[in-house]
């Protein structure tokens, strides 16, 4: 959708990074099967939480209650699945948006980049290196108790309106 929307108005994109298939056959075959006790887990805990916790989930995502959607077993148990929860994959993928973002940031101009909410949310997380770099975050709150003020309204955005 998003490389679509960008051709459509002729902008480039940048993939942020790759796993090879071999790599990733490699991981989910030789790993050993206890590794994805976790990922069972959580997607169990999901399963037991029924369609209610789901769209308790999709409620949550809709109103931007970031921290909420990350509470959500059905958001642990993606974390925890692969690639996300793999011990050799997953450190791949968070260091390649990591050091995507440090680039971006290096850069003039906007940048628009498109993640899946625990890689940004998550602890640790881009957000938080962003944030323990000094950088001012604005948007909904990503963790437990806190709060942020909505961003100042600027000329520019009254443009917008």
């Amino acid at each position: 959708v998003v490389r679509d929307a960008a051709k459509a108005i002729r902008k480039p994109t940048k993939a942020v990074g790759t796993v090879r298939g071999d790599e990733i056959v490699d991981s989910l075959i030789n790993l050993p099967p206890q590794t994805y006790l976790p990922c069972l887990e959580r997607a169990i805990a999901a399963a037991e939480a029924g369609p209610e916790a789901a769209a308790q989930r999709v409620a949550d995502w809709r109103n931007r209650r970031v921290a909420q959607v990350m509470d959500q077993p059905l958001e642990q148990a993606l974390n925890q699945c692969w690639p996300w929860g793999d011990p050799e994959i997953a450190p791949l993928l968070r260091s390649q948006w990591s050091e995507a973002a440090r680039v971006a940031l290096e850069q003039p101009g906007v940048t628009l980049g498109v993640a899946q909410l625990s890689l940004l949310a998550e602890p640790g997380g881009v957000l938080d290196q962003l944030e323990g770099a000094g950088y001012e975050i604005e948007g909904p709150p990503w963790k437990k108790g806190q709060t942020m003020a909505p961003a100042p309204q600027t000329d520019r955005d009254d443009d917008l309106n």
